[in-house]
């Protein structure tokens, strides 16, 4: 609902500054903290933005990709986020360490090199966070919310309406044309149901069949 309020750009750019506010939280949290001050904001600001966040990302990425290629692109994305998540608990892990083993050769306790080690992540993911919400609010366009309905409608009702099903008559205006598969032109029966007058009203199913047994 908020995509279809606001567009794509700006809950994107929200949920992403939550979540770097999040982050921040945790990185000024000390060796002593409690749980309700400083850890339970901050897991309130990631929820609420990875929330509304990630439909955003899957709808931005989905927007312009055209109906027959939707399987190659979802496949794009759900790589890019296992990649992404991946590399980037690999750069923060890293970082981490190498400040918590720099923190511990300086003379500081085991508890005291862990929590500076983290801080350091924390701030990291955070500064990635907010680079993203502005390269979101600079580059991505502003889909109105009739064009992402539209787009809803073209992906999950089909127009199917000027292509009968085989072996059924075609929609009205074109009862003088019925659409039969390969195996009803084989058969004699069915091709002489084209030069009868009840062709030019249109006959039930149950009729059609009738004149093929008969």
């Amino acid at each position: 609902k908020l995509v279809l309020h606001f567009g794509v750009s700006t809950p994107l750019v929200i949920g992403l500054l939550l979540a770097a506010a999040g982050l921040v939280l945790f990185a000024r949290a000390p060796v002593d903290g409690v749980f309700a001050v400083d850890v339970l904001p901050s897991m309130i600001l990631l929820g609420l933005g990875a929330g509304m966040a990630f439909n955003p990302v899957l709808l931005a990425a989905m927007s312009d990709v055209e109906p027959s290629e939707a399987g190659l692109a979802s496949g794009v994305v759900n790589t890019s986020f296992m990649m992404g998540g991946a590399l980037g608990l690999a750069i923060l892990a890293s970082l981490a360490a190498s400040r918590t083993h720099s923190l511990a050769a300086s003379g500081d306790s085991l508890v005291g090199a862990l929590t500076g080690g983290y801080h350091v992540a924390f701030v990291a993911g955070a500064a990635f966070a907010a680079g993203a919400a502005l390269l979101s609010a600079a580059l991505l366009r502003r889909t109105s919310a009739p064009a992402l309905e539209m787009h809803a409608q073209t992906w999950e009702e089909p127009d199917s309406a000027e292509t009968p099903s085989p072996g059924r008559w075609a929609p009205s205006g074109a009862e003088t044309a019925p659409v039969l598969d390969g195996n009803q032109r084989l058969l004699g029966a069915d091709l002489e149901l084209l030069d009868s007058p009840r062709i030019a009203v249109g006959i039930t199913e149950a009729e059609e069949r009738a004149a093929v047994v008969g």
